[in-house]
């Protein structure tokens, strides 16, 4: 944030609507309060994720405990120069907001949603940063970029990345091997069957999983269907 604003560019983020988008805003809250960056516009530009921040911020108390009591006193996601861009005008009008300025905007791998159109704008601007927050499946344009693509397609057209490329994984939301088997272990009744659909080493996992719980493990192929019954 303070490189973009010496640069007048622009730092474009992006980030999934559930989870990730409420750190981020809870980080730059902390930052702003203690004037750790520059007062600069700062652009939620996401319907679904401003949707799930108002439903964090309904069930607060629901938070670990010293943030729950932080948000009794505070708004954490919300502070000085942030704005949510809820319809496609507003989106629209972050392009008429002089530089520098912060964009956060879905989705997280940069497949689709509002982010393409704003990559499609600053990825070219030597003066912007693009920052990648969390795990990016391979051959996404998150990933390209990460791998050091320079010409990238968005909307059928050809863009150079001429912006700095930053990636930071410590953002992810996912759970890791031992909280998932610590889950599954807490269940008051063993599953029967579990079907494994969205991880790394998933065969590997699958076999754990297996000898673990003592059931079969499905790994689902794109369009297989199954029916179940009590």
């Amino acid at each position: 944030i303070q490189k973009v604003f010496r640069q007048k560019g622009v730092l474009v983020i992006p980030a999934f609507a559930l989870e990730r988008t409420q750190e981020i805003l809870y980080y730059l809250n902390e930052m702003v309060e203690k004037k750790e960056i520059p007062t600069l516009p700062i652009y939620l530009d996401s319907p679904l994720a401003i949707e799930i921040t108002e439903v964090f911020e309904k069930y607060n108390q629901n938070f670990k405990p010293a943030i729950a009591k932080e948000a009794k006193r505070d708004e954490i996601f919300r502070f000085q120069g942030l704005s949510f861009s809820q319809t496609v005008q507003q989106s629209k009008a972050i392009n008429d907001v002089p530089l520098p300025k912060v964009i956060i905007s879905g989705s997280g791998m940069m497949y689709a949603g509002r982010i393409l159109h704003h990559a499609k704008r600053y990825l070219p601007d030597k003066n912007s940063i693009l920052l990648l927050v969390g795990f990016q499946i391979p051959q996404t344009l998150g990933d390209r970029i990460i791998q050091g693509e320079k010409r990238v397609k968005i909307f059928g057209e050809e863009v150079f990345v001429n912006c700095q490329v930053e990636y930071v994984e410590a953002f992810s939301a996912h759970a890791d091997q031992k909280e998932l088997l610590d889950w599954l272990g807490s269940l008051k009744t063993s599953p029967k069957m579990i079907f494994l659909n969205h991880c790394e080493r998933v065969e590997n996992f699958a076999h754990h999983l297996g000898q673990n719980f003592h059931c079969p493990v499905i790994i689902p192929t794109y369009g297989q269907q199954f029916e179940l019954s009590k």
